[in-house]
């Protein structure tokens, strides 16, 4: 019998860690590519709904990422060291947020 793609298992919460880092760093991208129309007065929109996107995206991935990672380690008690790859693509925007603000904390000191 073959096989098809309804009758396969989709594992949603590795789907979703892949959702979140593309979000994240879309939101990232987008941020930067929105300072473009910051001077522009009939495009200051673009901007204002540009930055609107980036700060939503930085904010809720990392509680999402959170929250997916939750689901994971839930879903597989007994088998969580062969999800440790899911686990960190799922907690990227939490170990990028921390690494960043580490390094501007150290710089602000110097």
């Amino acid at each position: 019998m073959k096989k098809t793609i309804s009758s396969r298992k989709f594992d949603y919460p590795k789907l979703y860690a892949i959702i979140i880092c593309v979000l994240f760093l879309g939101g990232m991208w987008i941020g930067s590519y929105v300072e473009q129309f910051r001077f522009d007065e009939n495009l200051r929109w673009i901007y204002g709904w540009g930055k609107d996107f980036q700060h939503l995206t930085f904010i809720l991935c990392p509680i999402a990422g959170l929250i997916n990672e939750i689901w994971i380690i839930t879903k597989n008690k007994t088998n969580w060291k062969s999800d440790i790859s899911w686990t960190l693509v799922s907690l990227f925007p939490i170990i990028y947020f921390v690494t960043m603000m580490t390094i501007a904390m150290t710089k602000s000191v110097e």
